[in-house]
Parts: structure tokens; C-alpha cells; sequence
């Protein structure tokens, strides 16, 4: 793609796209260049995008999200980047969202799941996860500071969409919380790497959380995964 390339880069740095978007758009702009014979995009039509769009989904057979980032790369593109007056987004037909109801955990399987997760750590962190609904990597980003226990609340920054928000702090993970501190003494980062200059990663998280599912002690629900729990007023007490 070469300078088209770079004015989407510039752009999209300039907009603070986070590192994983810009890298997941570029892709797709560049897939979609090979696609179309390694054309110049300057050249290429919303027509060739719909066929780059059903080749994802029909010959390979991609998740509808990673199609819908195609659609959001290549409109970010031609209508922000290049400024294309006849690149019709409307003519680009957006996948269906699908809605799933999400799995409600009774006290008995919350307590199995914490008791599942093995090392104390992974067991604080999923307690926080659940109190507060939170996402993994807002979990896995949280400093000592983010935690205010005047007001019983976390406070998570950069969430998603770059967005700052509040959300509950349970007493329960408060407690533990307390002991976890009393133990690690974090100084930064509230759950710290290795190396404790950087946060802990998501992926030894999201691992923490399989190999739980996996213990005869918790039995896992059809669909279940850490984030598709629905919080309960159960979080909110101390027993």
C-alpha cells in the first residue's frame, strides 16, 4: 500500500486508535489490496469491497466480528483517509448482531469457580472480575490506585472505546483484596508480571480461567466463559 498505507497509520494515531485496532485494520486493508490483484485501493470500488467482504465469510468461513472490522477498516479508509465522496457506506450491508442470553451463575457455582481457579491470585482477580463486571484487560490493567475503598468502588481507565468508568466493589472482593495486598504489596500495577513493571498478561488470565473450568470441582456451564457472566446481587454481600 505504501503512502496510502502510512496517511491510514497517521490517521488512525492521530485519532488514538489503540495499538490492536490499528494493526487489525491495516490488515485488512492489506488483505483486500492482495485480494483485488494487488491493485492500487485509489482504484478499487465499494463493489470490490463486497466481494472481498463475502470472500471472508463465505470461502473462509472468518467470525462475522472479524467481517465487521473488515467493513470498519475499509470505510475508515476510503471515507476518512482518502476522503471518497462515492464510496457509499449503505451499500456495504453490516452483519446481523447476534444476542445471546447471558449465563447467570448461582452462589454455589461462583464459589466452586473461585475455589476452582487454584492459585490465590487468579482467585482475587476472577473475584474482582465478577464484583465489578469487569472485562479482562481492565482487570489486568487495574493499579493499587484504581481501588477505592472510601466509595466501594473501582475505578477503571481506558476501558473500552477509551472510555473511563466507575463500577462496584463488592465487600467480599474488598476483603480479599485486602489480604491479597497484605501478601504481595503492590506497589503499581495492582496484579503485576513477572518482571512487576508491567501489568499481568491477559492471556495467563484467560489460561488461569480454562484450566479451572477444567477441575472436577466446577462444573462449567454450555457456553460459559469469564465474560459472559451476569452479576447478581450476591456479589454485593459479605456472606
Amino acid at each position: 500500500m505504501g503512502i496510502f498505507r502510512d496517511q491510514m497509520y497517521e490517521h488512525m494515531v492521530l485519532r488514538n486508535y489503540k495499538p490492536k485496532t490499528i494493526v487489525t485494520y491495516l490488515y485488512h486493508m492489506r488483505e483486500f489490496v492482495r485480494f483485488s490483484d494487488c491493485k492500487s485501493p485509489d482504484v478499487l470500488t465499494v463493489a470490490d469491497a463486497r466481494r472481498y467482504l463475502f470472500h471472508l465469510k463465505d470461502t473462509l468461513g472468518t467470525s462475522w466480528s472479524n467481517v465487521n472490522h473488515g467493513i470498519c477498516s475499509l470505510n475508515l479508509f476510503y471515507k476518512k483517509v482518502l476522503e471518497r465522496d462515492d464510496w457509499d457506506v449503505g451499500k456495504i450491508p453490516r452483519p446481523i448482531g447476534e444476542r445471546r442470553l447471558p449465563v447467570v451463575l448461582s452462589r454455589n457455582e461462583i464459589s466452586k469457580l473461585f475455589e476452582a481457579a487454584g492459585n490465590s491470585i487468579y482467585r482475587v482477580i476472577f473475584m474482582v472480575i465478577y464484583s465489578g463486571g469487569l472485562r479482562i484487560r481492565e482487570a489486568a490493567y487495574l493499579r493499587v490506585r484504581d481501588i477505592d475503598s472510601d466509595n466501594m468502588r473501582i475505578d477503571i481507565r481506558h476501558g473500552k472505546g477509551n472510555r473511563d468508568r466507575s463500577t462496584l466493589l463488592s465487600q467480599k472482593a474488598l476483603a480479599a483484596l485486602r489480604e491479597y495486598w497484605l501478601e504481595h504489596k503492590p506497589s503499581d500495577w495492582l496484579f503485576p508480571g513477572k518482571d512487576g513493571k508491567r501489568p499481568r498478561s491477559t492471556d495467563s488470565i484467560r489460561s488461569a480461567f480454562h484450566q479451572a473450568q477444567k477441575k472436577p470441582a466446577f462444573a462449567s456451564p454450555p457456553g460459559f466463559t469469564l465474560c459472559a457472566i451476569a452479576s447478581q446481587p450476591i456479589c454485593l454481600k459479605t456472606a
